[in-house]
C-alpha cells in the first residue's frame, strides 16, 4: 500500500543562524486525500459519541457526574505526584464530613 504523507511544514534556515519551522499552508491546496481506513474510523467515533451522548441523557444529573469524573481524575493524577489523599477524603472535605481529611486533599480540590 503506497501513502502519501502530508506535508505539515518546513524546517527553514535563517540568516540568523537558527532554523524555523514554517507550517504548510491549511488547508492544503488540493484539499485533503484521506484513506479508506479514517472515514470507518471517523464514522466509528461520531457512532460512539452519540451513543455517550444519548447514556448521559438517562443520567439524573449530568453536572454531578462530570463532576465526580473530574475529581477521580484529579486524585488519580495527583496521586502519581505522590499526593495521599484519595477522591473519597476529597469529596468528604468538600462536603465538610470529616475534619481529619490528608493535608494533601487541596491538591486534589484545586
Amino acid at each position: 500500500m503506497n501513502k502519501k504523507l502530508v506535508e505539515i511544514g518546513k524546517i527553514i534556515s535563517q540568516p540568523a543562524g537558527f532554523r524555523a519551522f514554517v507550517p504548510s499552508q491549511f488547508p492544503p491546496v488540493h484539499g485533503f486525500n484521506f484513506d479508506e481506513g479514517i472515514f470507518k474510523k471517523n464514522d466509528q467515533a461520531t457512532r460512539l459519541v452519540g451513543k455517550l451522548d444519548g447514556i448521559t441523557k438517562l443520567l439524573p444529573g449530568v453536572n454531578f457526574f462530570i463532576l465526580m469524573y473530574l475529581r477521580k481524575d484529579a486524585a488519580a493524577s495527583s496521586q502519581i505526584e505522590g499526593t495521599q489523599a484519595t477522591m473519597l477524603d476529597a469529596i468528604e472535605a468538600e462536603a465538610k464530613i470529616n475534619a481529619s481529611v490528608p493535608d494533601d486533599v487541596d491538591d486534589i480540590l484545586h
